[in-house]
């Protein structure tokens, strides 16, 4: 398993059946999908009594449409 954001990087003996030959192409989550994984991660990071006075809404709307990783290092 890999992950690139540039498939022309792979070398084409790599991609041979039997090796890596599938693709799968990930999208940029939505904005409530943003929100989620947000206060998700709040949980696993940020004390309880903080979590309840983010407004994630807002703070979604300010953050630009990044990946899922980026989001998580967010509150890291």
């Amino acid at each position: 398993m890999a992950t690139t954001r540039n498939l022309k990087q792979i070398d084409e003996a790599l991609q041979r059946p039997g090796r890596m030959d599938r693709v799968f192409h990930l999208q940029r989550p939505t904005q409530a999908e943003r929100e989620k994984i947000l206060s998700n991660a709040a949980k696993e990071t940020m004390d309880n009594e903080l979590i309840d006075f983010v407004d994630w809404r807002k703070l979604v709307k300010m953050v630009v449409p990044v990946s899922l990783v980026h989001l998580y290092c967010i509150l890291l």
